[in-house]
Order: structure tokens, then C-alpha cells, then sequence
């Protein structure tokens, strides 16, 4: 990696995965709502004029954290609906919108716990690699796969990171490869099969310790297996851990006296991550600063909150 030059560029990104439309709910208010059929044997409410509902996905927090440091040229990759562009993320697409309706998250607050629900997950597909895909891959300098669902085969996934160049960093947000969606539509925990096939085609790899039981122990464990990748777990207060060739390396949490919302900030930290990477090769620098900008964001999101 040249950080010489990379300090002096200002990067194209690009952002491979899924979007969706959050919708924040007690269970009060699902004894009150309206229930959809979705055409799948499954229900949900999945209005984009619904004032609980916003857009969802590491993009939609990552974008704007790409553009504080100064980088506008960030391009999307993933399959959505005109629901999705209702809702005013301001997101750039290489893909035209598709028929039908866009993924849909849902989050339960019930007794101060939060559970997860997915409902149209089967419009949840990769996005085919056009001449209009490959042309913008091949120019790009961070790339970012960031999938929601295990539906980014390791063979779609090979050939997403051979279309960038030899120079671009190379991030993968795992969480995606870390859940599934059960048949009554309940978001679980789930192994990652595939990754003996996707970890080795990145140069970072984040997750944080809430996807997986034993983070640290199975980070160190891929570590070893793939000495060339830089693995990061996150540890919400406590910080993150970088591995690198098997050797943990802990970088504490930037101190803030605010407590705020905490939603996106895991997306504003592989942001941040992947930029300073870019400029300066250096993982344990990158993930410094990356606690800072999470900080930052969770300070501006309580007074945002607050007012």
C-alpha cells in the first residue's frame, strides 16, 4: 500500500451489501398496528410514509461519515425499492430500484430487551455486476461489502474484490454472514459457514461482540488461519481489539461524558476505519480514530435527540 499517495487522495468508495427500512416498535404498539400480508406467507407493515420508519443499513450512517471526512464520491450497490428512496436517505445507487417493496427490519423493545425481525428478505439478492458495476468497481479505492443476510455467495463475493484494484482497501462488515431470519420472520444468531472462502478476500474484517458468542476467541482463531487480514471486534464501551497474524492488540473507547443513541454507530466507526486505513496502512491507528468518530457520533445524536 502506498500511504504516501493514499494520504493525498480523496478515495472513491463503493458499498457493497443491503439496505432496509428500520421501523423502531414496543410491543404496545404491535397490539395497535395494522398487519400487512407481504405476499410470503409472512406480515408486516412496511409503509415508507409510516412515521415510525426510516432507512436502514451500514450505508445509510456510513455515507454521511465518508462525507465528514471530506469524501462524496460514494456509490451503493444493493437491491431496493421505490419505498426505500421515499424515505430520503440520499443515497447514490449503480442499480435502478426494483418492483415490489425493500427489505424491512424491525426492532421490538419489550422489558428495556430489543429482538429482531426481518420481513421481505427474499428481495434480499445480489445485484448482478453490469459493465455500468464492473466499470465503477475497477476505480474504486475503498470498497465496503456490508451485507445484512448470508446472500452474497463467496463466489459473488470473489468477484466483487477481484473487479477493484490492487491498491483499494478492501472492508467487509460481517454481521451479515452472523445472522439469519427464521421461518416465523425472527432475526438469530447464525455460524459462518462460508468463511474460509470470503475472510481471506478482504484486508479488514468488523464485527462486533454482540453478533457472535466468544468474539475475541473466534477473531483470534480467523486471525491465525488468515495472517494477511486485519480482524476488529468491537466492544461498544470497552473499546475494540484489533488481531493481527493471531496478536491482539486492545484500543480503548474515546471518553465521552454523553450518553446517546447508539444506532449507526458501528457504521460510522467501519467508516472511519476504512478511511484512515486508506490514508495511513496502519490498523491500530485507524481504529483510534475510528472510536473517536463514534464518539463524536453518539455526542451529536443525543443533542440531536435532546432538542
Amino acid at each position: 500500500m502506498d500511504t504516501a499517495l493514499h494520504s493525498q487522495l480523496s478515495p472513491s468508495v463503493t458499498i457493497v451489501g443491503h439496505v432496509c427500512i428500520d421501523q423502531n416498535r414496543t410491543v404496545e404498539d404491535l397490539t395497535d398496528e395494522h398487519r400487512i400480508d407481504n405476499g410470503a406467507g409472512t406480515s408486516a407493515t412496511v409503509d415508507a410514509g409510516d412515521t415510525g420508519s426510516s432507512a436502514g443499513s451500514p450505508a445509510v450512517y456510513m455515507a454521511p461519515q465518508f462525507s465528514r471526512n471530506g469524501v462524496d464520491d460514494v456509490y451503493v450497490l444493493a437491491p431496493y425499492s421505490d419505498d426505500f428512496l421515499g424515505l430520503g436517505a440520499g443515497l447514490h445507487f449503480l442499480n435502478p430500484p426494483q418492483p415490489g417493496r425493500t427489505m424491512l427490519y424491525r426492532n421490538i423493545i419489550e422489558g428495556g430487551l430489543r429482538r429482531q425481525e426481518c420481513y421481505l428478505s427474499e428481495t434480499a439478492k445480489s445485484v448482478p455486476l453490469n459493465d455500468v458495476v464492473a466499470d465503477r468497481l475497477a476505480s474504486t479505492d475503498i470498497l465496503v461489502v456490508a451485507p445484512l443476510l448470508p446472500t452474497l455467495t463467496a463466489d459473488y463475493i470473489r468477484q466483487v474484490t477481484a473487479a477493484a484494484p490492487s491498491h483499494a482497501v478492501t472492508i467487509l462488515i460481517a454481521q451479515g454472514y452472523l445472522r439469519d431470519v427464521t421461518d416465523e420472520s425472527v432475526v438469530v444468531k447464525r455460524a459462518f459457514i462460508e468463511h474460509a472462502d470470503i475472510l481471506p478476500q478482504f484486508d479488514l474484517v468488523v464485527f462486533s461482540d454482540e453478533d457472535i458468542s466468544d468474539a475475541l476467541v473466534v477473531a483470534r482463531n480467523w486471525s491465525g488461519l488468515y495472517p494477511q487480514v486485519r480482524f476488529v471486534v468491537t466492544q461498544n464501551s470497552a473499546g475494540a481489539t484489533v488481531f493481527c497474524a493471531g496478536m491482539p492488540t486492545h484500543v480503548a473507547a474515546h471518553p465521552i461524558d454523553t450518553v446517546g443513541q447508539a444506532i449507526g454507530a458501528g457504521d460510522v466507526f467501519s467508516a472511519a476505519l476504512s478511511f484512515s486505513y486508506f490514508r495511513g496502512g496502519d490498523a491500530v491507528d485507524a481504529v483510534a480514530e475510528a472510536n473517536s468518530a463514534a464518539a463524536e457520533f453518539i455526542v451529536r445524536s443525543a443533542a440531536r435527540a435532546a432538542v
